[in-house]
């Protein structure tokens, strides 16, 4: 039984050529049909694939499941021409919202990713795709998650803390340099290349990286709701996203909790645009770090620290420079609950669909086995080193988007739907999040921006729990924020 079905057809990537999405060229399609797809595999074993005809399974003998979610599955991915093990994320393709859809991301990052080379930072060695699945092959990371690693550590301290952010900074400040921005940091998307929480660390998932150039200004909203930064969620932002971002995650380490928190993603979204950060906390750290967050934490992204200038921060410097042993020790009951809430949201996946997946994967094998190819590759394989898995679990709290485009940029259209209609483009793909609420978002954080006091409440009608009642009833959110941020901090370090 074969898999049949025609799909978009791919556009050129550097080093491959367009192709009439079979696999194949057009005239191989055509010998095909003419034999009904019954050439012997033999004869068809004996002709090199061309470089855009090679299915993963030319390179690679495809494994055990590393992990599942939402996207689809990671597995091992042994190189057939040695015995290198590296990993495959394994996407579904999907068939709708045109340029919005899996696939056609998927392409459009590609030249992106072959780009990056970085010790903290996962490499991508080779992209394919058929008719069900898109194929990214990567580095194997055998350590897990950091948090999930941190756990294990009988003495966490602020050294340790600073050792690993310090990593996350060197990621952060190179791709900075080289213009692109991750959109998307969070605990889950660091892993450690072996099981020694002194192994080191990789920054992974580039699905919503963007590209920018000097001065410009972002306008999608996307990332994962507790880590956006106010002006991600106002919808004008550049790539000091990605250091407000890496601050939650060092807040959640330190604290054991969000600096935001709430059940819908709506109601994070609003507390962050409006209410200050609580530093006060069990809790007991540094008054160094207490700084380094509090200037990672920034609400106005003009006196954000950049990621250079966080590696140069005293606390990163003085806890770097300790002895073993030496500076504050976390409480071992903050780190657990920082594990908690990272891994709460992790999604059951349904055996059926987890079944679906694999006979849709055994079908593309049987057929390969026969000679019959579907796949190709996409763009060609960097001569880097290693690259690797990505999340082992893609947590259900994920917003997802196209690369970002300029605040000025002509809006676009989704053609080709329901009754041939086209619907104006959407900033989020977010469930839940409606139009009226991204407008809401950008009229809140207009108003704080240019008065520091928010004066509309535009969220009371739809704010679950926080207000229905006439606009101006949420007396404390008239507040100046930056001076009640202020005072909050100092009391926390008094």
């Amino acid at each position: 039984m074969g898999c049949g079905g025609s799909k978009t057809p791919v556009e050129s990537v550097a080093g491959s050529t367009p192709t009439d999405g079979s696999g194949g060229a057009g005239k191989d399609k055509g010998k095909d049909k003419k034999k009904d797809g019954a050439k012997s595999s033999s004869s068809k074993a004996d002709d090199a694939p061309k470089a855009q005809q090679e299915d993963i399974r030319d390179m690679y003998e495809l494994g055990k499941i590393l992990g599942s979610g939402a996207f689809g599955q990671v597995r091992e991915a042994k190189l057939k021409s040695g015995s290198e093990v590296r990993a495959v994320k394994m996407m579904e393709q999907d068939k709708g919202d045109g340029e919005w859809s899996n696939h056609a991301m998927f392409v459009r990052e590609i030249g992106l990713l072959q780009q990056i080379k970085h010790e903290n930072i996962i490499r991508y060695y080779d992209f394919y795709e058929d008719p069900h699945f898109l194929y990214v092959v990567m580095e194997m990371c055998k350590g897990g998650e950091v948090f999930a690693k941190i756990v294990e550590i009988k003495r966490f301290s602020e050294k340790n803390a600073a050792t690993i952010g310090s990593q996350m900074l060197k990621a952060l400040e190179y791709i900075h340099d080289i213009s692109i921005a991750h959109r998307d940091i969070k605990a889950e998307n660091f892993l450690l290349m072996d099981s020694s929480i002194h192994s080191t660390i990789k920054m992974i998932d580039f699905g919503m990286a963007t590209k920018f150039k000097k001065d410009q200004v972002l306008t999608e909203l996307c990332g994962s709701p507790h880590y956006l930064s106010p002006e991600l969620i106002g919808q004008k932002y550049n790539h000091l996203a990605d250091v407000w971002a890496f601050g939650v995650l060092l807040y959640l380490l330190m604290y054991g909790h969000y600096p935001y928190d709430a059940k819908h993603p709506r109601d994070i979204m609003v507390k962050i645009l409006t209410e200050p950060i609580k530093w006060q906390s069990k809790a007991k750290l540094s008054k160094e770090a207490i700084d380094f967050l509090g200037k990672l934490l920034e609400h106005d992204m003009k006196t954000r620290l950049t990621a250079a200038q966080a590696l140069e921060h005293t606390w990163i410097k003085k806890s770097m420079a300790a002895k073993d042993g030496e500076g504050e020790v976390l409480n071992q009951e903050v780190v657990r609950s920082a594990h908690k809430k990272v891994t709460g949201s992790k999604k059951t996946i349904d055996p059926k669909l987890e079944a679906m997946r694999n006979e849709r994967l055994l079908i593309i094998e049987e057929d390969f086995n026969k000679g019959i190819r579907h796949g190709m590759r996409l763009g060609e394989t960097p001569t880097a080193d290693y690259m690797s898995k990505p999340e082992f679990v893609r947590r259900d709290n994920k917003i997802t988007t196209a690369p970002s485009r300029d605040l000025n940029a002509q809006a676009l259209s989704i053609p080709n739907q329901p009754g041939g209609k086209t619907v104006p483009r959407r900033l989020s793909c977010m469930v839940e999040i409606t139009t009226q609420d991204e407008s809401s978002f950008q009229k809140l954080f207009d108003e704080k921006k240019s008065t520091g006091v928010l004066q509309s409440f535009s969220f009371s009608p739809v704010m679950p729990g926080m207000n229905t009642g006439p606009v101006g009833a949420i007396k404390p959110l008239s507040a100046k924020l930056t001076g009640k941020l202020d005072e909050n901090k100092a009391t926390a370090e008094a």
